[in-house]
């Protein structure tokens, strides 16, 4: 080489965005003052500069390890599940060698990636191995989650499939791909802001599949407003107690969404759950916070059905997807 030319590659500098330089500027950006202001001084899981790569890679943090305001919303977020599911998690890590995490309709996969974050960096996994995999039906964000997982160096531990939640079984999974055979089973199944029935089909393949834990977050539940909305136009209907909810379209959709919730979580019970719904969020920071977290507890509940099949008729006897689904699984 001559003496002109420009030194070789070995002796530049690193380049901005590579790991270990991020890591670095993460260092210096995130005092104290700042870690407080974007966790208002609560206890968070994934807290920068330490997560500071994994925020990047999800497009938390800009190139110079600042947080845009409008990803502060997303942070909170992320972290609120995680501290939601944290507990049940542990405990299944506690109960089983191979723990397995089923993210149903995973779309951007933030919450698949976030728990196999957790598991890798926060949690001692001397007891076995874990795995995550997510479905969805967008080819597109299936293969962006591939790359970033590689990116994360989390390939090992997660696996990403084009499949609807629909048509998605575990055994059907294990049949394509033997070398996760050691993953039984998934002990738990999330979730995140599934719209309409995709939720139910969500909790449905849960129970299905004989998970431990379930977690899902609601989106634009329609179904019950749209059966309401046709009982209105009969005798049944104008005569029922609800006849103003189903006459209403300002508000049915509202009453509706709520009293979906309701069922889903009184479904889970009879089915041998312990339910719960919860905000996850503050409604500040997102308006789809509330979170339906599942526990097997037990077998088919007498008591919980009989309530379920009492409520349902103050509803004009609609049943929503999951009844049929859970049903079909013989747990009704």
């Amino acid at each position: 080489m001559s003496k002109g030319s420009k030194t070789s590659k070995m002796t530049q500098p690193p380049q901005p965005g590579k790991p270990a330089d991020f890591s670095s500027i993460a260092e210096k950006h995130w005092t104290p003052e700042r870690i407080t202001k974007i966790t208002s001084g609560r206890k968070y899981e994934i807290v920068p500069p330490g997560d500071a790569p994994f925020l990047r890679a999800i497009g938390l943090l800009a190139s110079d390890a600042s947080m845009p305001a409008d990803a502060v919303r997303k942070y909170v977020q992320i972290n609120h599940m995680l501290g939601l599911v944290k507990a049940p998690l542990m405990d299944l890590r506690q109960r089983h060698k191979s723990l397995a995490i089923l993210d149903a309709g995973c779309g951007s996969s933030f919450l698949t990636f976030l728990v196999a974050w957790y598991l890798k960096h926060k949690v001692d996994l001397e007891f076995g191995d874990f795995l995550c995999v997510g479905i969805d039906t967008n080819k597109a964000l299936i293969e962006k989650s591939r790359a970033l997982a590689d990116k994360l160096e989390l390939q090992k531990h997660m696996h990403f499939e084009v499949a609807s939640t629909r048509d998605f079984t575990w055994e059907g999974l294990l049949e394509r791909r033997p070398a996760l055979a050691p993953f039984k089973r998934p002990q738990m199944v999330v979730a995140l802001h599934a719209c309409d029935t995709a939720t139910d089909e969500a909790l449905g393949l849960g129970i299905a599949a004989g998970a431990d834990v379930l977690a899902a977050s609601p989106c634009c539940q329609a179904e019950l407003a749209a059966m309401w909305r046709e009982l209105a136009q009969t005798p049944e209907g104008r005569a029922h107690p609800m006849a103003p909810a189903f006459h209403a379209p300002e508000l049915r959709r509202t009453i509706a969404a709520e009293m979906t919730d309701m069922m889903r979580v009184m479904l889970l019970r009879t089915a041998g759950y312990e339910t719960t719904a919860t905000e996850f969020v503050e409604s500040r920071h997102s308006p789809k916070n509330r979170l339906i977290l599942a526990i097997k507890r037990g077998r088919y509940s007498m008591d919980a059905a009989e309530s379920y099949q009492k409520f349902k008729a103050h509803l004009g006897g609609c049943a929503i997807r999951l009844e049929s689904l859970i049903s079909s699984a013989g747990a009704l």
